[in-house]
């Protein structure tokens, strides 16, 4: 955390895993790489697709909440202020 940055915040993104079926649904099996040091004010939805084409995924479908747009990201960054640190679950098809 860095500290009187209000903007500033890091992603714990699990990746490589699957969604299993309602009710109690959960993210099992995948791994978790840490994003630190990202700016909400600059942040945008492309900075998630750059950040899973790094790790060779391409877009399958949405999984809890989806973040599609700016306007989502928008969203996200309500949270940031109070969690520094956010989660984000993938579901995608590894392009290879």
């Amino acid at each position: 955390m860095v500290a009187g940055h209000l903007t500033i915040f890091s992603i714990r993104l699990f990746y490589g895993g699957k969604f299993t079926k309602f009710p109690g649904r959960r993210y099992v099996k995948g791994k978790e790489r840490y994003i630190d040091l990202l700016d909400i004010d600059e942040f945008c939805v492309h900075d998630i697709d750059e950040m899973m084409e790094t790790l060779g995924y391409v877009e399958e479908d949405f999984g809890l909440f989806a973040l599609a747009s700016d306007s989502d990201i928008n969203h996200l960054g309500t949270y940031v202020g109070k969690h520094k640190v956010l989660i984000v679950l993938m579901k995608m098809f590894l392009n290879r």
